[in-house]
């Protein structure tokens, strides 16, 4: 089990006008939930570390889209060559 961490109120705030900012510009309305609540983790998982909203939304876009790249990387199936000599 995860350790809890403890936010102060301002980095709540912040992180709360980041996922909001980062939805908007990454279009999730029309995805899953689930691509929304993986966003949201990826700003929890730096909120603690930038004061700048600016700068928190970067990295945390920066994660999400990094993450999101590597899930699809990882769920391809190798494609099968025949090489004649």
């Amino acid at each position: 089990m995860e350790p809890s961490r403890a936010y102060q109120p301002d980095a709540l705030d912040r992180m709360t006008i980041v996922l909001e900012r980062a939805a908007k510009e990454l279009n999730l309305a029309g995805l899953p939930a689930s691509e929304k609540e993986r966003l949201a983790a990826c700003i929890l998982s730096v909120g603690n570390t930038y004061t700048d909203t600016n700068r928190l939304l970067e990295k945390s876009v920066r994660l999400y889209l990094r993450a999101r790249t590597a899930s699809s990387t990882q769920n391809r199936q190798p494609v099968e060559a025949t090489v004649f000599f």
